[in-house]
Formats: C-alpha cells, structure tokens, sequence
C-alpha cells in the first residue's frame, strides 16, 4: 500500500485542501486499524494528545516527541506484513539454501543504498524548487 509523502510548505489558499487531505490520510490509516477497536483508537488519540502538547512546549519537545516517535515506529515494526516477511526470508536464509544475492543482507543492504540515493535526490529537488520560489517572489 503506497504511503502519502509529507506535504510541504503549503500556501494559506490551500490549507483547506490540506486539511481535508490530512482528515482523508488520518482515516485511510484508522479505519482498518480501530473500526472495532474504540479502546485502541482511545489510547491512540490520548498518546496523538500528548505528543501535540509536547510539541508545543518548544523546541526540547520536539524533540522528545521525535523521539516518542522512533520508539513507536520501532514498537509498531513487529505487527507489519514487512516485518512477517522479513522473518520468513531470515528463516529461509538459515536453511543454507538461498542464493547470496537472495540472501537478506544482500537484499536490505541493495535496498536501503537505493532508498537513501532516492532521497537524497527528492532533498536536492526539493531545495532547487524552492530557490526557484524564492527567485520568482524577488
């Protein structure tokens, strides 16, 4: 399932778009997750409060919220369909019987270098687009 990308700077004409768009990314992710589930999506919502008031508190906040974040990703990675898959190619890796460039180092190491030249590259163009902003508004 693609993720949506981080939505830049967005001009005030558009933060009504934005909203909706937010609202519609929040629910794609929700609804499977806590249809049946009003006591998970009720703690969800009393951590997203507390992260929010953290957040505001400045920027020593932020930064504990980014790091509530990194432990909740790393905490949520064991109920992913990557993670299942990951184990299942790990236990196939231990038979002896995959190909090297089958094999899971093999693989993750290719991916991620191919994943970090991709963003360094989305960084890059997102900084030449915004110098180009900036020239236009001069």
């Amino acid at each position: 399932m693609p993720h949506p990308k981080p939505a830049a700077s967005i001009p005030e004409s558009e933060e009504g778009d934005n909203d909706a768009r937010l609202t519609e990314n929040w629910s794609d992710a929700f609804e499977p997750a806590f249809c049946k589930d009003s006591a998970g999506a009720d703690s969800l919502a009393h951590l997203l409060f507390s992260l929010r008031e953290t957040v505001q508190t400045g920027s020593a906040g932020v930064s504990q919220a980014l790091d509530v974040l990194s432990v909740g990703i790393r905490t949520i990675y064991p109920y992913t369909e990557e993670y299942k898959l990951s184990l299942r190619l790990y236990q196939l890796y231990l038979t002896g019987h995959l190909k090297p460039e089958n094999e899971p180092r093999q693989l993750l190491e290719g991916a991620i270098e191919r994943g970090m030249i991709e963003i360094k590259r989305a960084i890059a163009l997102e900084q030449k687009r915004k110098k180009r902003g900036t020239k236009k508004r001069r």
